[in-house]
């Protein structure tokens, strides 16, 4: 008997975070354990084709505090967080981090 899950003839379809990056889905960046975030986190900085790069990187700065105050809690492959009253979902993903999402993109 094996402690798995799935095995790998179970698996019917895989999107690799390379192929959601690939699509824009997901955006690769660099914020301690978080290195991709989703589209729906970058459209929040976006106005009028416009990105503004300092509000993102003060969040994704605050996002990462709070992952990596968590993780010395408690070692686990999701957590939520809470930035300026609104949750977020942080998720290991299979790039060796993690992926920073808004609750509804889960």
């Amino acid at each position: 008997m094996t402690d798995e899950l799935f095995t790998e003839e179970d698996i019917i379809y895989t999107y690799t975070d390379e192929q959601a990056v690939e699509d824009g889905v997901l955006m690769p960046v660099s914020f301690g354990a978080i290195n991709l975030v989703t589209d729906g986190i970058v459209s929040r900085f976006t106005r009028q084709s416009f990105f503004d790069i300092g509000k993102f990187n003060s969040f994704m700065s605050e996002a990462a505090r709070k992952l990596s105050e968590q993780q010395k809690e408690k070692a686990d492959w999701f957590y939520a967080v809470v930035i300026e009253k609104k949750k977020y979902f942080i998720a290991q993903n299979g790039s060796n981090g993690f992926t920073l999402m808004l609750p509804e993109e889960y």
